[in-house]
This record gives C-alpha cells, structure tokens and sequence, in this order.
C-alpha cells in the first residue's frame, strides 16, 4: 500500500504497488477499501476501493450494502434457528 484508507486519490494516483507494478486508481474520490502487503493478488483483480463521492467519513462507517446484507444475514439465521418463535 502507498496510500492510506481516507486519502483524496485522483485517476492515476498509484494506491499501492503489486510484485514491482503500481496499481492505479481509476476515478477521483476517498479510498474506502486497499488489500494489505502479504495479500495474494493477480492482474485485473479488484484490490481496493475509491468512492467517488468523497467524503472521508465513507469510510469508517458501514455502507448501505453492507448494513442490507448483514440484515439478511440476521434474518436468515433468525430464521433458521426459529428465534422468533415462542
């Protein structure tokens, strides 16, 4: 990794760099998400995340997604193991 999660990258900005070849950002935005040195990678996987919105604060909360899959998640489980019934 070159950059921290929260920084303000611009396309082109090198976010990390992977057996000696740098790895771009696509868009402008904050960097949400960047895989760790000692992590696997293979060329064309996606290794991070840039949200083109902007905000640091994006990335140190739960995402929309997130909070919808974990819910489904939960309710699946609930469901399974009949929590709701009395």
């Amino acid at each position: 990794p070159k950059l921290e999660i929260g920084a303000q990258v611009k396309k082109g900005d090198v976010a990390a760099v992977v057996d000696g070849k740098p790895m771009l950002c696509r868009i402008d935005g904050c960097l949400r998400g960047l895989m760790q040195e000692g992590a696997v990678a293979f060329e064309g996987m996606k290794c991070g995340d840039v949200d083109p919105r902007g905000i640091p604060d994006n990335c140190t909360t739960a995402s929309d997604k997130a909070i919808a899959v974990g819910g489904g998640v939960l309710e699946a489980l609930a469901m399974l193991t009949d929590v709701f019934r009395g």
